[in-house]
């Protein structure tokens, strides 16, 4: 049996994108099962009720519309064990208020949800009682939630960040990568991608200076710098419109000997740049190595090297924190170091990886490193010390709390930590990747289902085997800072930040043509000092990636 057959072969797609970003920052949830609340809570984004005879009953409130008479979903999903949808459940939503009470009894959908929405307090800050009744084989399940307005950041609390929102983010276009060199190229490429800040000191003077670190093709994975030219929108997507990066340093392989093992199976891997740290006399490039296959293993995967790729000097392999290699040797980018400052002293790296089929974990991870505290450089082998930041429950540990609409066809590839560069304070953790909608099986692409165990059905022709979904689409998701703060404290478990909204990708990218159409995007970096943002996307020139740019306003 496949290593990914651990779980079901077929799950129901959550519903809305409002329904992602659950209990914000316009009011409080309190919450205890089998009767009243006695405690505030985190506000969590989700409350999730017992099992009931092999059922799971996820409770998410999401404010409609936050102001004076405000509206409020309450949101019931009801799944087995195998996560699927539970049909024709009962439940029972009673909102009570001084005053005033008002009851909606209904019986789960085809997707096994039940909504119930509500006006439930205008200027004066009412507070509103619900309580969640679950009738299933003759077993009730009860859960109170109480809300009252309050001010705050989102579900965790965290602090006083404000969201920044995919309309904070305007396109400014894309470019060409340039041709080979080095013994590789920029075909088959997307993996890695490094904004550096005081790179290409001789450059045009277009408004675009410094220059990015990226990861060639996925046979030879070497690394390159290029230059940054001015993004230009093309109304009809043709790479011929677009200028064209310039060569500053050829590829070249930075690894050395520090990865005899890493082979050439499906490699996962990234780059990011930081300058001298600690007592560092120089930045670093920072890369983590990965397999597509190695469940269960605890490698060392980390690494660094200098910026002069004719001398890279690598140095490495560390683990991370001694966690699965599933969780952690993918996508790397920079936290923001105020937010380091007073969450995660140090920490200015952060690391993470998703793994297809959940067996890591159901949604994206993240976790905040600083291996310049372990030694310059740490020795080979040693385990750098992790913050968790971002970690959901796996197929292995359950399926209580995952991202929102999860499938196991998912790919996040790459992540940044945006802030505004104009002092509004405006912040937002993304990751960019490609989302599974509709139906999710494990099979084959025409809807062909791969059993456990025989007989077999026939292989499609030119049929790929994997984990697949009805449609896919190019998003990036957006989780709060605040509530990664409030994870980094203890105040908020790892496994309950939800993304507060999604940015549809597909409509600026080249090379989706398809509604199952997979691997829409690569690595992203971000540019701090000036607010810019950079997706690589694979296969947009021919075999050759571009890279789009858009600006945090």
């Amino acid at each position: 049996m496949s290593p990914t057959m651990v779980t079901e072969r077929r799950c129901t797609a959550a519903a809305t994108a409002c329904l992602i970003a659950v209990v914000v920052a316009s009011f409080a949830v309190i919450c205890a099962l089998g009767g009243q609340a006695s405690a505030e809570g985190t506000g969590r984004t989700d409350v999730r009720m017992v099992p009931m005879q092999r059922l799971s009953v996820r409770i998410g409130v999401s404010d409609v519309t936050p102001a004076s008479g405000a509206a409020v979903r309450v949101t019931v999903r009801v799944r087995d064990r195998r996560q699927r949808a539970v049909r024709r459940v009962r439940v029972r939503v009673t909102w009570l208020r001084p005053g005033n009470r008002a009851t909606k009894v209904v019986r789960t959908d085809r997707r096994g949800v039940v909504r119930s929405q509500r006006r439930v307090w205008g200027a004066t800050g009412t507070t509103v009682r619900v309580k969640v009744t679950v009738t299933w084989r003759g077993r009730n399940v009860r859960k109170w939630i109480r809300l009252r307005p309050q001010g705050g950041s989102g579900p965790g609390g965290g602090g006083s960040t404000t969201r920044l929102q995919p309309s904070d983010l305007v396109y400014r276009g894309a470019f060409r990568l340039p041709g080979e060199s080095g013994g590789s190229s920029w075909e088959w490429s997307g993996d890695g991608l490094a904004y550096r800040s005081d790179g290409d000191s001789d450059g045009a003077g277009d408004g675009y200076p410094g220059s990015l670190f990226g990861i060639g093709h996925d046979w030879q994975h070497y690394v390159s710098e290029v230059s940054i030219p001015a993004p230009v929108v093309s109304a009809d997507k043709d790479p011929a419109d677009l200028p064209r990066a310039r060569t500053l340093q050829p590829f070249a392989d930075v690894r050395g000997d520090l990865y005899p093992d890493l082979g050439t199976e499906i490699r996962r891997s990234d780059v990011e740049y930081l300058p001298a740290q600690g007592g560092q006399s120089s930045g670093k490039l920072y890369l983590g190595w990965g397999r597509h296959l190695q469940e269960g293993e605890r490698n060392a995967t980390h690494m660094w090297c200098e910026t002069d790729l004719s001398d890279p000097r690598p140095r490495g392999p560390w683990s991370v924190g001694g966690l699965e290699d599933y969780l952690t040797c993918d996508y790397l980018f920079t936290v923001d170091p105020a937010w380091a400052a007073a969450n995660a002293p140090g920490k200015l790296l952060a690391t993470g990886r998703f793994r297809d089929g959940g067996q890591a974990g159901m949604g994206p991870s993240i976790f905040a490193i600083a291996p310049w505290q372990s030694g310059d450089p740490p020795a080979p082998g040693t385990r750098l010390p992790a913050v968790t930041l971002l970690r959901y429950d796996s197929v292995y540990t359950g399926a209580e709390h995952i991202l929102h609409g999860y499938h196991h066809s998912d790919e996040w590839s790459g992540a940044a930590w945006l802030t505004s560069a104009g002092g509004s304070g405006k912040a937002a953790v993304v990751f960019a990747g490609t989302k599974g909608t509709g139906d999710c099986w494990y099979g084959f692409s025409d809807g062909t289902v791969w059993p456990d165990e025989p007989p077999y059905p026939p292989v499609p022709p030119d049929g790929e085997r994997g984990w697949w979904s009805s449609g896919f689409e190019g998003q990036l998701l957006f989780y709060d800072p605040a509530d990664l703060a409030a994870v980094a404290r203890g105040d908020l478990a790892a496994d309950r930040p939800q993304p507060y909204a999604a940015l549809d990708l597909d409509r600026y990218l080249y090379h989706v043509t398809g509604e199952q159409q997979r691997f829409h995007t690569g690595a992203l970096t971000f540019d701090r000092q000036r607010g810019r943002l950079f997706l690589i996307e694979p296969l947009a020139d021919g075999d050759r990636s571009i890279v789009h740019v858009w600006s945090v306003e």
